[in-house]
């Protein structure tokens, strides 16, 4: 898969035609009326109109929401990804201490920042300690 969604990417509505379907794909990905109206030549009250048809506004918020779920099942992805990669450096004892303890920082900042708050406060307090203190601070 692709790091950009096209509109190719999306099944054709039956009832829309091609301009409007174009329409709708780029204000669902948050095009501003003017950008949509000189590329693809129309008017603004064109698109102003079609918002107000039901199947056109049905169709916009089911792009819409298809376009939030890939982005977010992306940004998941890549965050997880970031996050084995953090983790390996935590875990290799070739690495420096100081960059094994930015690494178990990194986790649990993250950690934090999805709520999984006190058990791992206490590990960070307890690395960098360890780090304070001239140890080899184990990353487990």
């Amino acid at each position: 898969m692709t790091n950009e969604l096209h509109e190719d990417d999306f099944p054709p509505h039956p009832t829309l035609s091609p301009l409007q379907q174009r329409a709708a794909q780029m204000l669902a990905f948050g095009l501003s009326y003017r950008k949509i109206s000189a590329e693809l030549g129309i008017g603004l009250a064109s698109i102003h109109r079609w918002k107000q048809l039901p199947e056109f506004a049905e169709h916009l918020d089911a792009l819409s929401s298809e376009i939030a779920h890939r982005f977010q099942s992306r940004n998941l992805r890549a965050t997880l990804k970031a996050i084995r990669t953090i983790h390996r450096i935590c875990f290799d004892e070739n690495q420096k201490a100081s960059d094994r303890l930015a690494a178990a920082t990194k986790i649990i900042d993250l950690a934090m920042s999805w709520y999984v708050i006190r058990p791992l406060e206490v590990s960070r307090h307890k690395l960098e300690s360890m780090a304070n203190h001239g140890h080899e601070a184990p990353c487990k």
